[in-house]
């Protein structure tokens, strides 16, 4: 009888694991605002905890108090940028080619621009660049298309705003909560596992968090006082979100910044300058910030890396990218946790 149960529990985890994913592919996209909830909870919840003991108040004032700290930039960017936001969106949306070939005239330096010998003329790129996003989308850029668009962004906003908040009342109750329907001998194994992934998926995450947010500022300080690159604002918030893609996001953030750097200097000596910046940059991202903001938080191979990161784009899109790793490092906690039985 035992062995027939040893031999049950053996291939009762990887056939969990296989149905698991099998259902999470179905529902990838009903997931994407849960995944983004989760994400944004696991960042704010150590705050929500201290909120709760230091000043001993109930967890739902605590997460109250939360929303109203990160409430204010947002009404305040809202209340001074919401209407004309709203005008330009309009106008862009009327007038997207021509607002487009503007913008890349004022980002490439002009209207003709050279990269690595090969001529190129913004308003040839410019249609092209349209026809592709139109094939893209599968129907021409206007205002109601774009109303709509802004529609769906908001309401899936809101309901990843409401399951935010739920996850951060419930805190770490829910998980352990979820871990009571398991048999009672196998609870406190679960536990110590939970709390393994725990923290190291809360370390990744707010980790990951802090360099996006260090890349950032310091692009943007870069660009707009030092190298006076218009546009500083978009290209950072780009190149700072560009580092939650592992591998291949330092590569395409380092193409842009020499792209815009060969278009905009027009000499040698400016390219060499913007450049040596990213690289000092990348240097203090992989060598100094993330060893102190993600320790050891995620230890794999290289090889395991891309698998999991062309695996998770592939099954999943963006969502796949930014949990990659760290299911992989999960997948890896569990395994050892098996070996060691």
């Amino acid at each position: 009888m035992s062995a027939k149960n040893g031999e049950t529990e053996k291939w009762l985890l990887p056939a969990t694991f296989l149905v698991g994913g099998f259902i999470v592919y179905l529902l990838r996209d009903v997931l994407v605002p849960f995944a983004l909830a989760f994400i944004l909870a696991y960042v704010f919840t150590p705050f929500v905890n201290r909120l709760e003991h230091h000043l001993r108040i109930p967890r739902m004032l605590a997460v109250l108090l939360l929303n109203l700290i990160l409430a204010v930039p947002v009404v305040l960017l809202i209340y001074y940028n919401g209407p004309v936001l709203t005008q330009n969106i309009s106008y862009f949306a009327e007038n997207a080619p021509e607002q487009f070939t503007i913008f890349l005239t004022k980002l490439l330096g002009g209207k003709k621009f050279s990269i690595l010998g090969q001529s190129f003329d913004v308003q040839v790129v410019t249609p092209y660049l349209f026809s592709k996003m139109q094939d893209l989308m599968g129907a021409p850029l206007g205002v109601a298309q774009v109303a709509w668009s802004l529609i769906n962004v908001i309401m899936a906003g809101i309901f990843t705003y409401v399951i935010f908040c739920y996850f951060l009342a419930g805190g770490n109750r829910l998980i352990y909560g979820a871990l009571r329907m398991a048999p009672k001998e196998r609870q406190e194994r679960l536990q110590d596992l939970v709390a393994k992934v725990d923290s190291l998926m809360g370390r990744f995450l707010r980790g990951l968090a802090v360099v996006v947010v260090f890349t950032a500022i310091v692009v943007w300080f870069a660009f707009k006082f030092v190298f006076h690159i218009p546009y500083p604002v978009f290209l950072a918030l780009t190149i700072g979100l560009l580092e939650l893609i592992p591998l291949f996001g330092p590569i395409a953030s380092g193409a842009l910044t020499g792209i815009v750097a060969l278009a905009q200097g027009g000499n040698l000596m400016y390219f060499v300058k913007v450049i040596s910046f990213y690289l000092v940059l990348r240097f203090s991202n992989d060598q100094l910030i993330s060893p102190i903001v993600l320790g050891k938080a995620v230890t794999l191979s290289p090889v395991v890396v891309l698998f999991a990161f062309l695996t998770g784009s592939t099954l999943f899109g963006f969502i796949g990218l930014l949990f990659a790793v760290p299911v992989a490092a999960v997948f890896k906690i569990v395994l050892d946790e098996k070996s060691a039985d």
